[in-house]
């Protein structure tokens, strides 16, 4: 990737970044149009990603963003009122310029679907004649009048923060020459090199256009320089000047009749070879704390100065230096090795602000399209979780919203009728709970319609006839591959593919998912996620000569046990005293269908998952906890039903990482040793 190419991706991210946010005011305006900060943070928003796209020449994604910054403008002087209808527009045009965004970004420069519609609607709102017609046909090309052109000159002064706020005089020159630049002057002197800072810029430039673009395009152009640099304008609204064409070069051969007339960096005319970059091939970035960057740096400097201090113990101290020395130096890099992969994960860790704010759209799209009135409330959009997580949220959220759009909440009409409010509401929230997040996707809909869930189950015959199923068995056929309660295909549902990708994915990034749901009330999904896929806690144990891991944060307390501390019940089921309370009680030797032993575990470690509650899991021994790096047993074997992952362990050997919750899922009653009974 080029330095052009680089500034583009920065372009690209701080565009979608301004228009998450844009997105987020816009919506405090539909609730209270009377806020004159949050008027003025949208328009700011609009502002900034034009000017930004300017530098770039992208000119659809500019002229919708100049209609949206006009009509944002009479809304900020007071001139256009805000209304219902009016802030509904505006979040129409908010989500078209994030879809132009992204057209920029994968190159595509056709007219964006549904485009045209909306600048006609903003025209009139701004009280303009219309959108801006097609130009109308030329009928010869030999006929073309001389281009007009006219000077401009510009005198730009970078301030003392030009530099560290990411500019740079060369792209800006680059990009400047498709507006028509034509010259470049320094102004000032260069200060003697021993008082010479190259964080500042000492410099001034004159800048000479020769340009027959509308003055718009130039001021929005510099516009994004408007923070870190004094720009004066001389001629612009002056009289174009006539320039008589070159005469035309001779006819090029069919090789060289396709020259890119691009800036560097931008799409030309040509093919993609294969394997060539494009723009949404560029490498992946995170917007990462300054302070989180600065605690990883003071990390890797006392680990320094420990490896310093553990070398000068092993070669340098002589037979004075005692075990007791070295123990304590390994020690502390034990503990800053700790704190550097905490920082690492800390630096990995993003809010899932930036998905949950996609939903919004989803919502709004589907309320047009499917007649409904509905609001999504969004909860814990600060909640940190990794990077690799939140990249893969947006495919399975998207579909659990659709799903409670289409098939949860009802249409106004028919919530009025039941006494409800004639507006849906779906909440979607995040938190952390130990070490693993929560997402719920919440609605105020029908419910799940278990007659006609089971109707269909039966026609497909995922079901028998005699088969006794309990309400939640039930709503968990909604899951199974290719199942759908609607009636007719349509471009929202029918299809059932939508709830089986969210249980493929939620499975694959290692978590787990739960549903409850109340008929006329409404339905509740809650997804459990590990708030990292890389590196975990756990607890080794031993159950014969295989070792496994247990996840630490659902581990409570470890306890003997002897002969005569359980008690069988008449359904088969095992339970064990703890303080007076009982608890179910697991062999995880039988669990995992290994074969018996002569002499049963005496250890039982007390776990908590999310479904199943305290249950004490009779192992062999207890050996310890220690950090684990997790690898996926799926990638490399096969999926195993109850193992959520592997690991390798400080001597070589291969343990299995349980999933607990799942594993007591598929056992059934009479788990316990016999020796534990009486």
């Amino acid at each position: 990737m080029d330095e052009d190419e680089d500034f583009e991706a920065l372009f690209f991210s701080e565009a979608k970044e301004l228009l998450e946010a844009l997105i987020e005011h816009l919506n405090l305006l539909a609730a209270d149009a009377g806020d004159p900060d949050t008027v003025h943070a949208a328009f700011r928003a609009v502002h900034s990603v034009k000017g930004g796209a300017a530098a770039f020449g992208f000119e659809q994604l500019i002229g919708f963003a100049h209609q949206f910054e006009t009509v944002m403008d009479l809304v900020r002087s007071g001139s256009l009122p805000l209304d219902a209808e009016l802030c509904a527009l505006l979040l129409r045009s908010g989500d078209m310029m994030q879809t132009l965004v992204e057209m920029a970004e994968a190159g595509d420069t056709g007219p964006a679907p549904g485009m045209q519609r909306l600048q006609s609607d903003l025209a009139a709102r701004a009280g303009l004649s219309d959108a801006p017609k097609p130009a109308p046909e030329i009928p010869d090309a030999c006929a073309l009048p001389p281009p007009t052109l006219r000077e401009v000159e510009i005198r730009f002064t970078p301030d003392a923060g030009f530099f560290e706020s990411g500019h740079d005089m060369l792209r800006l020159v680059r990009a400047a020459r498709e507006h028509g630049l034509a010259e470049v002057h320094a102004t000032g002197t260069l200060p003697p090199i021993a008082t010479f800072d190259p964080r500042l810029c000492p410099l001034g430039w004159d800048l000479m256009f020769r340009t027959d673009r509308p003055d718009d395009a130039l001021t929005a152009f510099f516009a994004i320089y408007e923070h870190t640099a004094r720009v004066e304008f001389a001629g612009l609204a002056d009289e174009p000047e006539q320039v008589a064409p070159e005469a035309p070069p001779p006819l090029a051969s069919a090789e060289e009749a396709a020259p890119s007339s691009g800036p560097a960096g931008a799409v030309g005319t040509e093919a993609a070879t294969p394997g060539s970059p494009t723009r949404g091939d560029s490498g992946k970035s995170l917007r990462v704390d300054i302070v989180r960057i600065d605690r990883l740096v003071n990390l890797v400097g006392e680990m320094l100065i420990t490896q310093a201090a553990l070398a000068q113990n092993l070669f340098e101290g002589g037979e004075g230096r005692s075990l007791a020395d070295i123990a304590h130096t390994v020690d502390a890099m034990s503990r800053q090795l700790r704190e550097l992969q905490e920082s690492v994960m800390a630096i990995r860790a993003q809010p899932v602000r930036s998905v949950f704010r996609r939903m919004p759209r989803v919502v709004r799209d589907l309320a047009d399209k499917l007649g409904k009135n509905a609001r999504l409330d969004l909860e814990g959009e600060a909640t940190e979780v990794d990077a690799t997580v939140i990249e893969e949220l947006a495919e399975p959220l998207t579909h659990m919203i659709r799903n409670a759009m289409d098939h949860g909440l009802e249409a106004a009409e028919e919530r009025l009728a039941l006494g409800k409010s004639g507006t849906g509401r779906i909440r979607l929230a995040a938190e952390h709970r130990g070490e693993r997040v929560i997402i719920t996707v919440e609605d105020d809909g029908r419910g799940v319609n278990r007659e006609r869930v089971l109707a269909k189950a039966l026609e497909r015959g995922l079901v028998g006839p005699d088969d006794r199923l309990s309400p939640e068995e039930i709503d968990m056929l909604i899951f199974h591959p290719g199942f759908s309660t609607a009636e007719e295909i349509s471009s929202v549902s029918g299809r059932g593919v939508g709830m089986d990708v969210v249980k493929k994915k939620i499975l694959s990034l290692g978590g787990r998912f739960s549903m409850v749901s109340t008929p006329g009330r409404g339905t509740r999904f809650d997804i459990t996620l590990p708030l990292t896929l890389a590196v975990m806690d756990g607890m080794t144990i031993s159950v014969g000569d295989q070792k496994f891991i247990l996840p630490l944060s659902e581990v409570i307390e470890a306890l003997h046990v002897t002969a005569g501390s359980g008690k069988r019940l008449p359904d088969g089921s095992s339970l064990l005293e703890r303080r007076g309370e009982y608890l179910r009680l697991v062999s995880l030797r039988d669990a995992l269908s290994m074969p018996p032993s002569d002499t049963d575990g005496q250890m039982a470690i007390v776990v908590d998952t999310e479904t199943s509650g305290p249950v004490a899991l009779i192992v062999d021994e207890l050996i310890g906890q220690r950090q684990i790096v997790l690898k996926s047993l799926e990638a490399n074997f096969r999926k195993v039903e109850g193992v959520s992952g592997a690991t390798i362990l400080g001597d070589g050997q291969v343990a299995l990482i349980l999933d607990i919750a799942r594993l007591l899922q598929l056992q059934g009653p009479g788990s316990g040793p016999r020796e534990v009974f009486h």
